[in-house]
């Protein structure tokens, strides 16, 4: 913003079905119909494209048929504006920004296919029906004029350059050591990448190497093209021509790749691109090679309390926690390091993490061993939450990454599957086994049976603080979606069931097993994704939804005994949903809202907190009672000490006291235990180490703060035994058998009366 003219603003004129954005230097024309919204570009006055910009799809073989272009966003910076076009379920969108006083467009290009996958037995894997498969995906620009072409091409990972009249560049895989994983295999379990890296041809001149993030000139006289693509070989394959009739050709998916590009039902992929127009076309995007991140201080993103009880990583922390954390950063065993291990790379998987630690029964150690760890504990919000702490670059390069692959790639998107899975998150792919063709949905085939989404695994606020640090909406539109996910995966009404029972499923309140409804993971990671819906939207179902969740699986009067939590494999979880409580309770006090719901909530805090600080041990002491005692245990001790910490900010006296110690004694155990693993640099463990303990510092410095409590005595009900709608249901069809067959189809005739 600094480079561009003062006083210069971003101005749309619409004109028969036409907008023409005016940066102040450049005046872009965007059109809908048979060519993509770009139509063309002027610099000052000089039209620099020969045609209309087209989109190629393979399926048709020809433009694409794009909606007449609207308006997304309007400032007097930047305007962003989108067109959009459906070919045999594939809804692709062209979303364009333009910035005042530059001749600059950054396309992203979003390739979703909304039909449902086939899963049967709850199996998802490459080649099931519902895919698609593309052979090309180009844009093609034509640059104006009747003279030759001159192209350049700069390789901003060496800073080579590549001159001559026609140019092609076609990265094929990453070109890491691993380059040819067994992570990018196809539905037929071969991997089709052919050669380590890309291939530069200009004429008689051919050239190879391994990595390219190039930035491609073409001009015919005073008419300039420039394209530039900041992760072109970590999103491979891709390809970048120029020809001698003045095309310049993009590649989503080229047609080069010895194999068609598999797009999965309800999978997405969003591509990013910039385009530069006109005599300074090349200067205009040179900037994106720098790779520069601007930012705040981490003692501002503390100081505005937008992020609580966040503090700079400088104040007094505990340095065996600290020093995992330093692992991520590692050159042997950080995310870098994972990533070429296995080559986490190419357009479906880069940015994910490899679950190196579900290779701990692998044995063979000539083979890679493939596990994906997608979003598992939200570690978005663990880099992020580090990036705000530190302002290091690198967490925000980790999370920003992530966020990407977990918001096209692991979010199954589509309306045309039942409610219990469509836009839901996709957990990490089954434990100790290869993922083979499973991809980043969960079980494959050779399991024999499998599940799929599910609340119990799905984590939102990492998405969420990377919207409000990025502004992409392609995160926010996810946080939205996951929190509706929450309602849809419980509503009776929308299941096959509904004609006997409209209640609640209990899909996002079981965890573990469909029986247990108290306080578990499965509410507990719900609440954490509708708590960060309500954040984005202010949607007050999404509050609404959360409180009827608590009321269903916890209460303050809970025979704790009972609920069996000393029995670690199968309770271990009740400290997520305690978690999540804490976060309420913190939105609730933002929103002024201290009456009888927030009174329940916290007293069940209450109650269960104290049960921790007079009961819980580090889980190690007693590994004999574990079936797999591994070092995962000691990052679940972390979340005790927050949930500690932050249920002390409630109390007072000796009560805080207590809890505040023993807080600080899970924090410090845990950290100095897990210090001493030799696997503690494996994901696992990491995650849970970024994602909890954080809070830490911030309780210390603050001892004495108190949050607000509503005081008086409440009468808040006997625990209640929730059924889920399927188990209602057969203890209805019980019941009418006893009835007999007649009163069984008068029932059924008058619930489908009712339906119609």
């Amino acid at each position: 913003s600094e480079d561009r003219p003062k006083g210069l603003s971003v101005k749309v004129a619409s004109r028969s079905e036409q907008l023409f954005v005016d940066t102040g230097t450049h005046v872009f024309q965007l059109t809908g119909g048979n060519r993509f919204p770009l139509a063309q570009v002027f610099d000052n006055g000089a039209p620099q494209l020969a045609e209309a910009a087209a989109l190629v799809l393979s399926v048709t073989n020809s433009p694409l048929q794009f909606s007449a272009p609207q308006v997304r966003e309007s400032g007097p910076v930047r305007v962003t504006v989108v067109g959009r076009c459906t070919v045999q379920n594939l809804v692709i969108e062209a979303e364009l920004s333009f910035f005042a006083g530059m001749g600059v467009c950054q396309c992203r290009l979003i390739v979703t296919n909304e039909d449902a996958a086939k899963h049967p037995k709850g199996i998802w894997t490459l080649g099931s029906d519902g895919a698609r498969y593309i052979e090309d995906l180009s844009l093609k620009l034509k640059v104006i004029g009747m003279g030759s072409v001159q192209s350049h091409l700069m390789n901003a990972e060496d800073h080579s350059v590549f001159s001559n009249a026609t140019i092609e560049l076609y990265q094929d895989s990453s070109g890491g050591d691993k380059w040819d994983s067994p992570v990018h295999v196809n539905r037929d379990g071969l991997v089709m990448t052919r050669q380590r890296g890309f291939t530069i041809i200009g004429g008689d001149t051919e050239q190879s190497g391994c990595r390219a993030t190039p930035l491609l000139v073409a001009s015919r006289g005073c008419a300039k093209i420039a394209l530039a693509d900041p992760l072109f070989w970590q999103n491979f394959p891709k390809l970048v021509s120029t020809a001698n009739d003045g095309v310049v050709r993009y590649s989503f998916f080229p047609r080069e790749f010895a194999d068609v590009h598999e797009i999965q039902g309800g999978e997405r992929k969003a591509h990013d691109i910039w385009l530069a127009f006109g005599s300074d076309a090349a200067e205009s995007i040179a900037w994106f090679s720098q790779k520069s991140l601007y930012g705040l201080s981490s003692e501002q993103y503390a100081a505005s309390n937008a992020v609580h009880y966040l503090t700079p990583r400088s104040e007094a922390d505990h340095s065996d926690y600290l020093a995992l954390l330093d692992l991520a950063h590692d050159a042997e065993v950080g995310v870098v390091a994972k990533r070429e291990a296995v080559d986490e790379y190419g357009w479906r998987n880069y940015g994910e993490q490899w679950a190196d630690h579900e290779s701990k029964f692998h044995n063979n150690s000539d083979e890679i061993f493939v596990s994906h760890y997608n979003n598992q504990y939200d570690g978005i919000f663990g880099y992020l939450i580090n990036y705000l702490r530190t302002t290091d670059a690198r967490w925000f390069e980790y999370g920003h990454a992530l966020a990407r692959h977990v918001a096209d790639i692991d979010v199954y998107h589509t309306c045309r599957d039942r409610a219990a899975y469509n836009y839901g998150l996709f957990w990490h792919t089954a434990h100790y086994v290869q993922a083979e063709t499973a991809s980043h949905r969960t079980f494959p085939a050779s399991l024999g049976a499998g599940g799929g989404p599910s609340p119990e695994h799905l984590y939102t606020k990492g998405l969420l603080l990377h919207y409000f640090l990025t502004g992409d909406e392609l995160s926010k539109e996810v946080v939205d979606k996951l929190a509706q996910f929450v309602i849809d995966a419980d509503d009776g009404a929308q299941t096959i069931l509904r004609f006997l029972d409209r209640g609640p499923t209990g899909n996002a309140s079981w965890s573990g097993t469909e029986f247990y409804h108290g306080p578990g993971r499965g509410c507990g990671n719900g609440i954490g994704a509708l708590l960060a819906g309500f954040t984005l939207t202010n949607k007050r179902q999404y509050i609404d939804k959360v409180e009827e969740l608590i009321r269903r699986c916890i209460n303050p009067y809970d025979d704790l005994e009972a609920r069996e939590l000393t029995d670690v494999d199968e309770r271990w979880f009740y400290v997520v949903m305690l978690r999540s409580i804490c976060d309420y309770l913190q939105i609730k006090i933002e929103l002024d809202e201290l009456d009888e719901r927030y009174a329940y909530a916290e007293r069940a805090l209450l109650h269960y907190a104290q049960w921790i600080a007079d009961n819980e041990y580090t889980y190690l002491d007693k590994p004999d009672i574990l079936e797999f005692a591994t070092e995962t245990w000691i990052g679940q001790d972390l979340r005790k000490s927050d949930v500690l910490y932050m249920a002390a900010l409630h109390v007072e006296g000796q009560q805080r006291r207590q809890w505040q110690e023993r807080a600080e004694f899970f924090y410090r155990n845990s950290a100095e235990t897990m210090r001493a693993q030799a696997t503690r640099h494996w994901c696992r463990p990491m995650v849970l180490m970024m994602v909890n303990g954080w809070v830490a510092p911030w309780m210390r410095a603050n001892a004495d703060y108190r949050t607000p409590r509503l005081e008086g005595e409440f009468e808040f009900g006997e625990p209640i035994h929730f059924v889920t709608q399927k188990n209602r249901v057969k203890r209805l069809l019980k019941t009418l058998v006893l009835l007999g067959a007649g009163a069984i189809i008068a029932i059924i005739a008058v619930a489908s009366l009712v339906m119609l």
